[in-house]
Protein backbone atom coordinates (compact mmCIF):
# COMPACT_ATOMS: atom_id res chain seq x y z
CA UNK A 1 0.00 0.00 0.00
CA UNK A 2 1.40 3.57 -0.87
CA UNK A 3 -0.12 7.33 0.10
CA UNK A 4 0.90 10.34 1.01
CA UNK A 5 3.64 10.02 3.46
CA UNK A 6 4.11 6.57 4.05
CA UNK A 7 4.12 2.78 2.49
CA UNK A 8 3.20 -0.20 3.66
CA UNK A 9 4.09 -3.77 2.93
CA UNK A 10 2.16 -7.08 4.63
CA UNK A 11 3.30 -10.64 4.69
CA UNK A 12 -0.22 -12.73 5.94
CA UNK A 13 -1.75 -16.13 5.81
CA UNK A 14 -3.40 -16.68 2.10
CA UNK A 15 -6.62 -16.47 3.79
CA UNK A 16 -6.92 -12.84 5.69
CA UNK A 17 -8.75 -10.38 4.54
CA UNK A 18 -7.02 -6.98 4.52
CA UNK A 19 -7.43 -3.21 4.90
CA UNK A 20 -4.33 -2.15 5.40
CA UNK A 21 -5.48 1.50 5.29
CA UNK A 22 -7.62 0.78 8.70
CA UNK A 23 -4.87 -0.95 10.02
CA UNK A 24 -2.18 0.95 10.10
CA UNK A 25 -1.78 4.53 11.52
CA UNK A 26 0.08 6.88 9.55
CA UNK A 27 0.73 9.19 12.35
CA UNK A 28 2.44 6.59 14.15
CA UNK A 29 2.26 3.11 13.28
CA UNK A 30 3.11 1.59 16.81
CA UNK A 31 -0.62 2.52 17.64
CA UNK A 32 -1.73 0.52 14.80
CA UNK A 33 -4.33 -1.33 14.88
CA UNK A 34 -2.74 -4.31 13.07
CA UNK A 35 -0.86 -5.19 16.53
CA UNK A 36 -4.20 -6.10 17.99
CA UNK A 37 -4.77 -8.62 14.58
CA UNK A 38 -6.13 -12.08 16.32
CA UNK A 39 -8.00 -13.42 13.22
CA UNK A 40 -4.52 -14.28 11.60
CA UNK A 41 -0.87 -13.63 11.22
CA UNK A 42 1.22 -11.48 9.71
CA UNK A 43 4.11 -8.99 9.31
CA UNK A 44 3.81 -5.38 8.34
CA UNK A 45 6.55 -3.01 7.41
CA UNK A 46 6.12 0.79 7.55
CA UNK A 47 8.52 3.18 6.02
CA UNK A 48 7.05 6.85 7.64
CA UNK A 49 8.02 10.11 6.00
CA UNK A 50 9.13 12.31 8.92
CA UNK A 51 11.12 15.89 8.96
CA UNK A 52 13.39 13.99 9.75
CA UNK A 53 13.93 11.82 7.10
CA UNK A 54 12.16 8.23 6.64
CA UNK A 55 11.31 6.30 9.95
CA UNK A 56 10.90 2.45 9.45
CA UNK A 57 9.02 -0.07 11.50
CA UNK A 58 8.14 -3.67 12.05
CA UNK A 59 4.65 -4.46 13.09
CA UNK A 60 3.14 -8.08 14.08
CA UNK A 61 -0.25 -9.23 14.47
CA UNK A 62 -1.55 -10.59 18.08
CA UNK A 63 -1.95 -13.92 16.58
CA UNK A 64 1.72 -15.04 16.14
CA UNK A 65 2.93 -18.74 15.75
CA UNK A 66 6.33 -18.07 14.45
CA UNK A 67 9.11 -16.15 15.62
CA UNK A 68 10.24 -13.05 13.72
CA UNK A 69 13.61 -11.95 13.90
CA UNK A 70 15.53 -8.33 12.96
CA UNK A 71 19.12 -7.45 12.31
CA UNK A 72 20.21 -3.79 11.14
CA UNK A 73 23.91 -4.63 9.23
CA UNK A 74 25.63 -2.40 7.03
CA UNK A 75 23.35 -3.44 3.90
CA UNK A 76 20.17 -2.54 5.83
CA UNK A 77 17.79 -4.28 7.67
CA UNK A 78 16.84 -7.59 7.79
CA UNK A 79 13.70 -9.40 8.96
CA UNK A 80 13.01 -12.89 9.00
CA UNK A 81 11.50 -16.07 10.26
CA UNK A 82 15.44 -17.62 9.71
CA UNK A 83 17.13 -16.85 12.90
CA UNK A 84 20.44 -18.37 10.91
CA UNK A 85 20.35 -15.40 7.95
CA UNK A 86 19.82 -12.51 10.38
CA UNK A 87 22.66 -13.74 12.68
CA UNK A 88 24.80 -13.97 9.85
CA UNK A 89 24.42 -10.71 8.37
CA UNK A 90 25.58 -9.22 11.79
CA UNK A 91 29.59 -9.21 13.14
CA UNK A 92 29.49 -12.38 15.50
CA UNK A 93 29.23 -11.04 19.34
CA UNK A 94 27.61 -13.33 21.50
CA UNK A 95 25.04 -12.02 24.07
CA UNK A 96 26.35 -12.92 26.86
CA UNK A 97 23.41 -12.26 29.13
CA UNK A 98 21.19 -13.52 27.09
CA UNK A 99 23.52 -17.10 26.66
CA UNK A 100 23.45 -17.22 30.03
CA UNK A 101 19.83 -16.85 30.49
CA UNK A 102 18.84 -19.40 27.29
CA UNK A 103 21.32 -22.22 29.35
CA UNK A 104 18.34 -22.18 31.69
CA UNK A 105 15.27 -21.36 30.04
CA UNK A 106 15.62 -21.54 26.49
CA UNK A 107 15.60 -18.59 23.52
CA UNK A 108 12.85 -15.91 25.09
CA UNK A 109 9.83 -15.35 22.34
CA UNK A 110 10.31 -11.87 22.75
CA UNK A 111 13.61 -9.55 22.93
CA UNK A 112 17.23 -10.03 22.70
CA UNK A 113 18.62 -13.24 21.33
CA UNK A 114 21.65 -14.58 21.90
CA UNK A 115 23.61 -12.57 19.22
CA UNK A 116 24.12 -9.34 19.96
CA UNK A 117 21.41 -6.99 17.02
CA UNK A 118 19.44 -9.85 16.37
CA UNK A 119 16.19 -9.23 18.34
CA UNK A 120 12.95 -11.40 18.15
CA UNK A 121 9.75 -10.11 18.41
CA UNK A 122 6.46 -11.87 19.66
CA UNK A 123 2.74 -11.66 19.08
CA UNK A 124 1.39 -7.70 18.98
CA UNK A 125 5.09 -6.57 19.04
CA UNK A 126 6.97 -3.74 17.05
CA UNK A 127 10.50 -2.61 16.35
CA UNK A 128 11.44 0.95 15.33
CA UNK A 129 14.60 0.60 12.80
CA UNK A 130 17.37 2.49 12.76
CA UNK A 131 20.96 2.97 11.74
CA UNK A 132 21.88 2.48 15.54
CA UNK A 133 20.05 -0.69 15.78
CA UNK A 134 16.06 -1.87 16.37
CA UNK A 135 13.87 -0.64 19.26
CA UNK A 136 11.86 -3.46 20.23
CA UNK A 137 8.21 -2.85 21.84
CA UNK A 138 6.15 -5.60 23.58
CA UNK A 139 2.33 -5.87 22.83
CA UNK A 140 0.24 -3.77 24.75
CA UNK A 141 -1.58 -5.94 27.82
CA UNK A 142 -4.07 -8.42 26.55
CA UNK A 143 -7.62 -8.89 28.92
CA UNK A 144 -8.37 -12.45 30.31
CA UNK A 145 -11.22 -14.19 30.00
CA UNK A 146 -12.63 -15.08 33.24
CA UNK A 147 -13.88 -18.53 34.04
CA UNK A 148 -18.19 -18.74 33.64
CA UNK A 149 -20.81 -21.38 33.53
CA UNK A 150 -22.69 -23.28 31.44
CA UNK A 151 -25.99 -22.70 30.05
CA UNK A 152 -28.57 -25.25 29.82
CA UNK A 153 -27.82 -27.61 27.15
CA UNK A 154 -24.77 -26.33 26.62
CA UNK A 155 -21.97 -28.44 25.17
CA UNK A 156 -18.95 -27.43 25.05
CA UNK A 157 -16.70 -30.01 24.31
CA UNK A 158 -18.81 -30.21 20.95
CA UNK A 159 -18.15 -26.58 20.36
CA UNK A 160 -14.70 -26.95 21.56
CA UNK A 161 -13.81 -29.64 18.44
CA UNK A 162 -15.66 -27.15 16.29
CA UNK A 163 -13.58 -24.25 17.18
CA UNK A 164 -10.56 -26.55 15.88
CA UNK A 165 -12.25 -27.67 13.06
CA UNK A 166 -12.95 -24.05 11.84
CA UNK A 167 -9.47 -23.10 12.30
CA UNK A 168 -8.14 -26.19 10.60
CA UNK A 169 -10.33 -25.30 7.83
CA UNK A 170 -9.56 -21.02 7.44
CA UNK A 171 -5.63 -22.60 7.52
CA UNK A 172 -6.00 -25.46 5.23
CA UNK A 173 -8.49 -23.85 2.37
CA UNK A 174 -5.18 -23.64 -0.21
CA UNK A 175 -3.36 -26.00 0.64
CA UNK A 176 -1.95 -29.09 -1.33
CA UNK A 177 -1.56 -31.73 0.81
CA UNK A 178 -1.61 -31.45 4.89
CA UNK A 179 0.26 -33.61 7.36
CA UNK A 180 -0.98 -34.06 10.92
CA UNK A 181 1.28 -34.55 13.72
CA UNK A 182 -0.34 -37.42 16.15
CA UNK A 183 0.82 -38.79 19.49
CA UNK A 184 -2.11 -40.39 20.06
CA UNK A 185 -2.37 -37.94 23.29
CA UNK A 186 -4.99 -35.63 24.26
CA UNK A 187 -4.28 -32.91 22.08
CA UNK A 188 -3.22 -34.37 18.91
CA UNK A 189 -6.19 -36.56 19.29
CA UNK A 190 -8.89 -33.51 19.51
CA UNK A 191 -7.21 -32.17 16.68
CA UNK A 192 -7.28 -35.61 14.51
CA UNK A 193 -10.77 -35.79 15.31
CA UNK A 194 -11.45 -31.58 14.17
CA UNK A 195 -9.82 -32.41 10.79
CA UNK A 196 -12.52 -35.36 9.82
CA UNK A 197 -14.78 -32.37 10.09
CA UNK A 198 -12.85 -30.22 7.16
CA UNK A 199 -14.70 -31.54 4.29
CA UNK A 200 -12.23 -32.56 1.56
CA UNK A 201 -9.06 -32.52 3.66
CA UNK A 202 -6.93 -35.72 3.03
CA UNK A 203 -4.58 -35.88 6.00
CA UNK A 204 -1.24 -37.77 6.33
CA UNK A 205 -0.61 -38.35 9.97
CA UNK A 206 3.11 -39.28 11.62
CA UNK A 207 4.38 -39.51 14.88
CA UNK A 208 7.58 -41.03 17.03
CA UNK A 209 6.20 -44.53 18.74
CA UNK A 210 8.11 -44.98 22.57
CA UNK A 211 9.96 -48.50 23.03
CA UNK A 212 8.61 -50.98 25.76
CA UNK A 213 5.26 -50.83 27.25
CA UNK A 214 4.35 -47.29 27.47
CA UNK A 215 5.23 -47.51 23.13
CA UNK A 216 2.70 -50.55 22.88
CA UNK A 217 0.11 -48.61 24.35
CA UNK A 218 0.72 -45.92 22.20
CA UNK A 219 0.98 -47.61 19.05
CA UNK A 220 -2.67 -49.15 19.99
CA UNK A 221 -3.83 -45.78 20.86
CA UNK A 222 -2.61 -44.38 17.79
CA UNK A 223 -4.30 -47.33 15.57
CA UNK A 224 -7.69 -46.74 17.04
CA UNK A 225 -7.54 -42.92 15.29
CA UNK A 226 -5.75 -43.98 11.94
CA UNK A 227 -8.44 -46.77 11.32
CA UNK A 228 -11.39 -44.67 12.24
CA UNK A 229 -10.27 -41.54 10.31
CA UNK A 230 -8.36 -43.09 7.43
CA UNK A 231 -5.57 -41.90 7.92
CA UNK A 232 -2.00 -42.70 5.89
CA UNK A 233 0.35 -42.86 8.55
CA UNK A 234 4.32 -43.06 9.18
CA UNK A 235 5.91 -43.90 12.40
CA UNK A 236 9.59 -43.93 13.24
CA UNK A 237 10.65 -44.93 16.76
CA UNK A 238 11.47 -42.47 19.37
CA UNK A 239 14.95 -43.46 20.06
CA UNK A 240 16.25 -41.43 16.92
CA UNK A 241 15.12 -38.36 18.17
CA UNK A 242 18.98 -38.76 20.10
CA UNK A 243 18.58 -34.63 21.89
CA UNK A 244 22.66 -35.20 22.33
CA UNK A 245 24.15 -37.09 19.86
CA UNK A 246 22.35 -34.82 17.30
CA UNK A 247 24.93 -32.82 17.46
CA UNK A 248 28.23 -35.00 16.40
CA UNK A 249 29.08 -38.05 14.06
CA UNK A 250 26.75 -37.61 10.44
CA UNK A 251 23.91 -35.59 11.77
CA UNK A 252 25.86 -32.94 13.02
CA UNK A 253 25.83 -31.23 9.72
CA UNK A 254 21.92 -31.04 9.46
CA UNK A 255 20.33 -27.56 10.37
CA UNK A 256 20.67 -26.33 13.91
CA UNK A 257 19.33 -23.20 15.26
CA UNK A 258 19.01 -21.70 19.01
CA UNK A 259 15.02 -22.06 19.17
CA UNK A 260 14.34 -25.62 17.99
CA UNK A 261 12.34 -28.56 18.55
CA UNK A 262 14.13 -30.63 21.24
CA UNK A 263 13.59 -34.24 19.53
CA UNK A 264 14.07 -32.77 15.84
CA UNK A 265 15.92 -35.55 14.52
CA UNK A 266 12.96 -37.86 14.55
CA UNK A 267 10.62 -35.43 13.53
CA UNK A 268 13.14 -34.73 10.61
CA UNK A 269 12.75 -38.33 9.73
CA UNK A 270 9.18 -38.47 9.36
CA UNK A 271 9.23 -35.51 7.48
CA UNK A 272 11.93 -37.10 4.94
CA UNK A 273 9.69 -40.15 4.23
CA UNK A 274 5.89 -37.96 3.93
CA UNK A 275 5.29 -36.73 0.32
CA UNK A 276 7.57 -33.75 -0.80
CA UNK A 277 4.16 -32.39 -2.02
CA UNK A 278 2.74 -31.37 1.92
CA UNK A 279 2.69 -27.86 2.35
CA UNK A 280 0.73 -27.38 5.97
CA UNK A 281 1.51 -29.58 8.75
CA UNK A 282 -1.10 -29.34 11.82
CA UNK A 283 -0.08 -29.81 15.35
CA UNK A 284 -1.62 -29.49 19.16
CA UNK A 285 0.77 -27.25 20.26
CA UNK A 286 -0.37 -25.23 22.98
CA UNK A 287 -3.17 -28.10 24.84
CA UNK A 288 -1.44 -28.21 27.35
CA UNK A 289 -2.32 -24.98 28.45
CA UNK A 290 -6.03 -24.35 27.25
CA UNK A 291 -6.72 -25.58 30.70
CA UNK A 292 -3.82 -24.67 32.81
CA UNK A 293 -5.39 -24.12 36.41
CA UNK A 294 -3.33 -20.91 37.40
CA UNK A 295 -1.78 -22.07 40.53
CA UNK A 296 -0.17 -24.50 38.25
CA UNK A 297 1.92 -22.04 35.85
CA UNK A 298 5.30 -22.67 37.99
CA UNK A 299 8.34 -20.49 37.56
CA UNK A 300 11.65 -21.71 36.92
CA UNK A 301 13.90 -20.76 40.46
CA UNK A 302 17.58 -20.33 40.41
CA UNK A 303 18.76 -22.04 43.04
CA UNK A 304 22.71 -21.98 44.40
CA UNK A 305 23.71 -24.73 41.87
CA UNK A 306 22.11 -23.33 39.16
CA UNK A 307 23.82 -19.56 40.10
CA UNK A 308 27.09 -21.82 40.25
CA UNK A 309 26.42 -23.16 36.66
CA UNK A 310 26.00 -19.71 35.33
CA UNK A 311 28.66 -17.42 37.78
CA UNK A 312 25.78 -15.12 37.94
CA UNK A 313 22.34 -14.48 39.34
CA UNK A 314 20.04 -13.98 36.73
CA UNK A 315 17.49 -11.48 37.32
CA UNK A 316 13.72 -12.90 36.77
CA UNK A 317 12.13 -12.67 33.55
CA UNK A 318 10.07 -10.47 32.83
CA UNK A 319 6.36 -11.12 32.22
CA UNK A 320 5.17 -10.21 29.11
CA UNK A 321 1.45 -10.25 27.32
CA UNK A 322 0.78 -13.22 25.20
CA UNK A 323 -2.61 -14.05 23.89
CA UNK A 324 -2.19 -17.99 25.06
CA UNK A 325 -0.20 -18.85 27.62
CA UNK A 326 3.96 -17.96 27.16
CA UNK A 327 5.15 -21.36 27.17
CA UNK A 328 2.71 -22.59 24.41
CA UNK A 329 3.79 -19.51 22.25
CA UNK A 330 7.40 -20.89 23.19
CA UNK A 331 6.58 -24.18 22.09
CA UNK A 332 5.40 -23.35 18.98
CA UNK A 333 8.10 -20.64 18.20
CA UNK A 334 10.79 -23.55 19.10
CA UNK A 335 9.14 -25.98 16.04
CA UNK A 336 8.51 -23.10 13.85
CA UNK A 337 12.04 -23.46 11.79
CA UNK A 338 11.99 -27.08 11.07
CA UNK A 339 8.77 -26.87 9.16
CA UNK A 340 9.22 -23.35 7.62
CA UNK A 341 12.84 -24.52 6.02
CA UNK A 342 11.05 -27.05 3.84
CA UNK A 343 8.91 -24.52 2.69
CA UNK A 344 6.11 -25.80 5.38
CA UNK A 345 3.62 -23.55 7.01
CA UNK A 346 3.01 -24.62 10.53
CA UNK A 347 -0.78 -24.20 11.62
CA UNK A 348 -1.33 -24.48 15.53
CA UNK A 349 -5.10 -24.40 15.56
CA UNK A 350 -4.83 -24.63 19.59
CA UNK A 351 -3.24 -21.50 19.71
CA UNK A 352 -6.32 -19.48 17.90
CA UNK A 353 -7.80 -16.64 20.08
CA UNK A 354 -11.21 -18.19 19.86
CA UNK A 355 -10.04 -21.62 21.14
CA UNK A 356 -7.94 -19.67 23.87
CA UNK A 357 -10.62 -17.29 24.65
CA UNK A 358 -13.22 -19.97 24.85
CA UNK A 359 -11.17 -22.37 27.22
CA UNK A 360 -10.33 -19.71 29.63
CA UNK A 361 -13.93 -18.90 29.83
CA UNK A 362 -14.96 -22.59 30.49
CA UNK A 363 -16.02 -23.44 34.38
CA UNK A 364 -13.14 -24.90 36.31
CA UNK A 365 -14.82 -28.43 36.57
CA UNK A 366 -14.06 -29.02 32.65
CA UNK A 367 -10.63 -27.71 33.07
CA UNK A 368 -9.14 -30.09 35.93
CA UNK A 369 -7.84 -33.12 34.66
CA UNK A 370 -7.99 -32.43 30.81
CA UNK A 371 -12.42 -32.76 31.59
CA UNK A 372 -12.44 -30.55 28.11
CA UNK A 373 -10.18 -33.37 25.99
CA UNK A 374 -11.41 -36.34 27.52
CA UNK A 375 -15.13 -35.68 27.25
CA UNK A 376 -14.73 -34.32 23.66
CA UNK A 377 -12.71 -37.78 23.02
CA UNK A 378 -15.43 -39.65 25.17
CA UNK A 379 -18.50 -38.60 22.85
CA UNK A 380 -16.11 -39.52 19.45
CA UNK A 381 -16.63 -43.08 21.14
CA UNK A 382 -13.10 -43.95 21.68
CA UNK A 383 -12.54 -47.26 23.59
CA UNK A 384 -12.05 -46.84 27.28
CA UNK A 385 -8.67 -48.14 26.75
CA UNK A 386 -7.71 -45.35 24.74
CA UNK A 387 -9.24 -42.80 27.38
CA UNK A 388 -7.59 -44.40 30.17
CA UNK A 389 -4.07 -44.88 29.33
CA UNK A 390 -1.60 -46.68 32.47
CA UNK A 391 1.72 -45.57 31.42
CA UNK A 392 2.79 -42.20 30.55
CA UNK A 393 4.07 -41.56 26.54
CA UNK A 394 6.46 -38.90 27.03
CA UNK A 395 10.40 -38.35 26.01
CA UNK A 396 11.94 -38.51 29.33
CA UNK A 397 13.08 -41.97 28.39
CA UNK A 398 14.76 -40.89 25.09
CA UNK A 399 16.01 -37.54 26.40
CA UNK A 400 17.59 -39.38 29.71
CA UNK A 401 19.12 -42.92 27.53
CA UNK A 402 20.80 -40.24 25.37
CA UNK A 403 22.45 -38.00 28.19
CA UNK A 404 23.42 -40.80 30.01
CA UNK A 405 25.72 -41.82 27.06
CA UNK A 406 26.64 -38.81 25.49
CA UNK A 407 29.90 -38.16 25.52
CA UNK A 408 29.88 -34.43 27.36
CA UNK A 409 33.86 -33.64 28.33
CA UNK A 410 34.64 -35.08 25.26
CA UNK A 411 31.76 -32.38 23.23
CA UNK A 412 33.31 -29.56 25.30
CA UNK A 413 36.59 -29.76 24.79
CA UNK A 414 37.67 -26.25 23.96
CA UNK A 415 34.45 -24.80 24.02
CA UNK A 416 32.83 -21.37 23.56
CA UNK A 417 30.89 -21.55 26.02
CA UNK A 418 33.76 -21.39 28.76
CA UNK A 419 36.24 -19.38 26.86
CA UNK A 420 33.21 -16.58 26.24
CA UNK A 421 32.73 -16.97 30.04
CA UNK A 422 29.06 -18.13 29.54
CA UNK A 423 29.18 -20.75 32.15
CA UNK A 424 31.74 -22.96 34.27
CA UNK A 425 32.28 -25.52 32.17
CA UNK A 426 33.40 -27.85 35.77
CA UNK A 427 30.00 -27.33 36.87
CA UNK A 428 28.15 -28.69 33.91
CA UNK A 429 30.50 -31.69 33.33
CA UNK A 430 30.32 -32.90 37.22
CA UNK A 431 26.61 -32.28 37.10
CA UNK A 432 26.68 -35.11 34.06
CA UNK A 433 29.19 -37.78 35.61
CA UNK A 434 26.63 -37.07 38.78
CA UNK A 435 23.63 -37.69 36.08
CA UNK A 436 25.29 -41.07 34.54
CA UNK A 437 26.50 -42.35 38.24
CA UNK A 438 23.25 -42.08 40.43
CA UNK A 439 20.66 -41.29 37.82
CA UNK A 440 20.26 -37.43 39.61
CA UNK A 441 21.08 -34.34 38.54
CA UNK A 442 22.18 -31.21 40.26
CA UNK A 443 21.13 -29.04 37.81
CA UNK A 444 17.67 -28.71 35.85
CA UNK A 445 18.40 -31.30 33.07
CA UNK A 446 17.20 -29.15 30.24
CA UNK A 447 20.18 -27.14 31.21
CA UNK A 448 22.19 -30.13 29.31
CA UNK A 449 20.37 -29.76 26.40
CA UNK A 450 20.72 -25.95 25.85
CA UNK A 451 23.91 -25.76 26.44
CA UNK A 452 24.66 -28.76 23.75
CA UNK A 453 22.81 -26.51 21.11
CA UNK A 454 24.43 -22.81 22.69
CA UNK A 455 27.81 -24.60 21.91
CA UNK A 456 26.80 -26.05 18.50
CA UNK A 457 25.17 -23.02 17.19
CA UNK A 458 28.04 -20.17 18.84
CA UNK A 459 30.73 -22.40 17.33
CA UNK A 460 28.93 -22.61 13.48
CA UNK A 461 28.35 -18.91 13.73
CA UNK A 462 31.40 -18.17 15.17
CA UNK A 463 33.66 -20.24 12.36
CA UNK A 464 31.68 -18.58 9.74
CA UNK A 465 32.06 -14.87 10.76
Amino acid sequence: MELPGYRAWCVTESFAQLDLEALIDNTNPLQSAFRKVEDFEGVALVALETAAGIECFVLRTLHATVPIYVAIAGDGAHVSWDFLHCARAVPFAANLAACKRFILTGQPFHGDTIISGVSVLGGGAAARLGAEGATIYPAEPIAIYEESTLVPGADAAETFIDLIANQIRRRTSQADMVALELSGGLDSSCVAIATDRVDGLSVQTYGLLHAGVAGDQQRLRREELVHRYRFTDTTLPSEQSSPFTAFVGETRSRRKVPCDELFRAGIDGCLDILSKHIDVVITGIGGDELTLLPEADATTVLDETTEALLGARLPPPVDLPTLPIASAVDAAFCRSDMFLSRGIWPVNPLLAAEVVQFSQALPRAMKEGRMLNKVALAKERLSDFFLFPVYRENFRVVYDNDLHTFDMAGYFENALLQSLGIIRMPVLLDAHRGFVNTGKSAIPRVCFANAVRLEHVLRDLHDAN
